[in-house]
């Protein structure tokens, strides 16, 4: 669209050229020239020598249709300028009329204004924004405004430097990224949104850094820190009505003083091995202890499975006795003797068997037995 406005001026002027050049060459002169004429005056000196001086230009002469002229053309252009707009499509425009806010255009194209009177300013509602804090990137002379490299930066000490709880210094770089959600209230509520978002968050960030301990910085409530300074950016920023959205907060590099940092990173390093070998005991805790367990229940199991076995052999015992016990109270002699004849049935036939008749020593073998020697006959005599 300026590109556009910028052609019709140059037409404006190229035609009022054109006309001054036409005049000169059509013999009627410059405009101007008969303004800009100095008629020379002739007057001597006290020595009666000649001076010529020039006379002041003739303001009656001035061409005064051409300059309105001129001056009516860069106010059509101008008002024809500041009609119109153009918003895109990640922008809202806030028009204020007589320095008022009048209304607010989410519509993106092409707009209306009234010229001389309404002003317009843009806020981008899609545009992730960034702040830092204990440094600042710098720009290569390659790369483009909107791209940052770790490679180019350098340190703001009066911002890096924070007090921790127990009253150490610590070395702090943060990023905060945010985006404008109401355009109203961002622009609107405070006179400088941008920096008084900095104070504020700048602010909260000191005050969490200052609510933990040295060691829990450098070691382990990073990400705890990153959303307590979240939380506490964005209460901050709805108390003021900012209007923005804190996106996220990143804790970059959190370092002690150069003076001791050798002294904390062998403190790190010692306390990295401390993690190690707690994870390597957890790990044979976690081995040992399950093998164990399983060994108990499979003693268990096999001692469950002897007791019941054990307990019911000895009922089928009892219950088997019970039964001998109610046949020998009927019938004793009977089945004394038929419990006899069967112990022996389970005896016998595992033993070698002899007859030995009085007091001769003259065995007979039952069964076949073969054993012949003294030594047998005198025990099977001793034991008649």
């Amino acid at each position: 669209m300026d590109s556009i406005f910028s052609i019709i001026i140059l037409l404006v002027v190229a035609s009022i050229a054109s006309s001054i050049f036409k005049g000169v060459k059509n013999s009627k002169g410059n405009p101007f020239s008969k303004f800009m004429e100095k008629d020379k005056v002739q007057e001597f000196d006290e020595d009666g020598n000649p001076v010529f001086k020039s006379r002041k230009p003739n303001i009656k002469k001035f061409p005064v249709k051409t300059v309105l002229l001129v001056v009516v053309a860069l106010l059509i252009f101008a008002a024809v300028n500041g009609s119109f707009y153009t918003l895109d499509q990640s922008e809202q425009a806030l028009v204020f009329r007589f320095g008022a806010h009048n209304k607010t255009v989410s519509t993106s194209g092409l707009n209306f204004k009234i010229p001389f009177i309404d002003r317009v300013e843009f806020v981008n509602t899609e545009e992730v924004k960034r702040i830092e804090y204990g440094f600042r990137s710098e720009f290569s002379g390659n790369s483009a405004p909107a791209e940052f490299s770790n490679q180019y930066y350098s340190d703001v000490m009066s911002e890096k430097v924070m007090l921790t709880s127990d009253e150490n210094l610590v070395e702090v770089e943060v990023i905060v990224q945010y985006k404008v959600i109401d355009p109203e209230a961002y622009l609107l509520n405070v006179n400088d949104p941008r920096e008084t978002l900095e104070l504020a968050a700048y602010s909260r960030i000191r005050r969490v850094v200052a609510n933990h301990n040295l060691d829990n910085i450098l070691t382990l409530n990073k990400a705890v820190m990153q959303q307590e300074m979240m939380e506490d950016i964005q209460e901050i920023a709805n108390k003021y009505g900012l209007g923005v959205l804190i996106v996220t907060v990143q804790l970059q590099d959190v370092d002690p003083p150069e003076a001791v940092a050798a002294a904390f990173t062998d403190v790190a390093s010692a306390r990295e091995d401390k993690e190690k070998y707690i994870n390597e005991a957890n790990q044979y805790f976690n081995k040992v202890i399950p093998e164990a367990r399983a060994q108990k229940e499979m003693l268990l199991n096999e001692a469950e499975a002897y007791k019941t076995v054990r307990i019911n052999e000895a009922s089928g015992d009892v219950a088997r006795f019970v039964q001998i016990l109610e046949k020998y109270q009927e019938a004793t002699s009977i089945t004394r003797t038929r419990m006899y004849l069967e112990a022996m049935q389970e005896i016998l036939p595992g033993m070698d068997i002899y007859i030995v008749d009085g007091e001769n020593i003259t065995m007979l073998p039952v069964k076949g037995a073969t054993i012949t020697n003294s030594e047998a006959v005198a025990g099977a005599t001793a034991n008649q």
